[in-house]
């Protein structure tokens, strides 16, 4: 493969300039059935100088990025160069990493769920300090740790997590002024803590969470399925379920919403899909290249998927600026206008 692909020595990361720029040209449902000016994302796709990762799109075009196997968190230009870290490496403190993996920003705040140590970090981005004012981890009527989170969604005031390991999604009071401990107060649970099931309101492996117009919707990854969930955790509808066709999913881990459609990546089928909310299908993006994938993040200017196998992330983009307008557009409308913020343009040394 040509050079522009990132190369992973110990534990530094290698990287050639410009990304490298593929083309995979069987990718729509219908390649002749869909004219080029109404597919919603180009046929060519970048390979990012990052390791596999969440890589979050932030006010201003900046990426905020988990690289989970090595423990950090950082900031990085959308072209992938570094800008500085949050945080320190692995640890159990704050701003101390095991396994960082899901992010969701909100109102400058970021959410970090933290998988190893069992917890989310909520983060100012704006103070110049990255200081930690919130912890997510002790939910339930015993109010027991989370077990491996993997997943984070804001919808209004309220934090949603995915509690992988114990097959719920809990939800958590983000409003509220916090005590000494900064714990974010547990509100309720979906899902039968510890117990895995497959009928409506029930998870095997929860991980990728999504809002769309104050609905919560859940990658249940091992039931091969969405599950669509209101605000106060009742259940709405199920999306797809087990298999190839289009509108259906292999192991689907990570789900996103923007310009009021769902971006869907799957581990096992190794593929993107567009779907409309009611789980119509518009596009599938499955280059032969790409390995089983680990997440999805979309705003107006990219299309981030991260590739556990090529051990990076790929950037797609929307067919013309008019698609991009249209889809910022129509998330506007879908979201309540937030207050503007500023992230302090602080460098250092990886």
């Amino acid at each position: 493969m040509a050079c522009g692909a990132a190369r992973i020595l110990g534990a530094a990361l290698v990287c050639c300039w410009p990304p490298i720029v593929h083309a995979w040209h069987d990718w729509t449902i219908d390649l002749e059935r869909i004219p080029p000016e109404d597919r919603l994302l180009e046929s060519e796709w970048a390979s990012l100088p990052l390791m596999a990762a969440h890589a979050l799109p932030l006010l201003g075009g900046d990426l905020c990025v988990a690289e989970t196997t090595i423990h950090r968190m950082r900031l990085v230009t959308r072209g992938g160069a570094h800008l500085r870290k949050i945080g320190s490496y692995r640890g159990s403190g704050p701003l101390e990493w095991h396994h960082p993996s899901a992010l969701a920003e909100a109102h400058g705040m970021l959410y970090v769920t933290d998988s190893g140590n069992g917890r989310v970090q909520k983060i100012n981005i704006t103070d110049g300090n990255d200081t930690v004012v919130g912890f997510a981890h002790q939910c339930g009527h015993e109010l027991d740790k989370l077990n491996f989170p993997s997943g984070v969604a804001m919808l209004e005031d309220r934090l949603f997590v995915a509690d992988y390991g114990n097959h719920r999604v809990v939800a958590f009071d983000a409003s509220v002024a916090l005590g000494r401990d900064l714990s974010i107060p547990f509100l309720f649970e979906m899902g039968r803590k510890g117990i895995a099931g497959d009928a409506e309101a029930e998870f095997n492996h929860p991980r990728g969470l999504a809002e769309h117009a104050n609905e919560l919707i859940v990658a249940d990854v091992m039931n091969h399925r969405l599950q669509v969930f209101s605000r106060d955790g009742s259940f709405v509808r199920i999306i797809g379920g087990e298999g190839d066709d289009v509108g259906h999913f292999r192991k689907p881990i990570a789900v996103a919403s923007f310009g009021g459609r769902l971006f869907v990546a799957e581990y096992e089928g190794r593929r993107l899909q567009v779907l409309e909310t009611d789980g119509t299908p518009l596009q599938v993006f499955a280059p032969k290249e790409w390995g089983e994938l680990l997440s999805v993040y979309v705003s107006a200017a990219a299309v981030l998927v991260s590739d556990e196998r090529m051990n990076t992330v790929h950037e797609l983009s929307f067919t013309a600026k008019r698609r991009a307008a249209a889809a910022d557009e129509a998330q506007r409308k879908l979201e309540p206008v937030a207050p503007g913020y500023s992230i302090p343009a602080k460098r250092d040394e990886l």
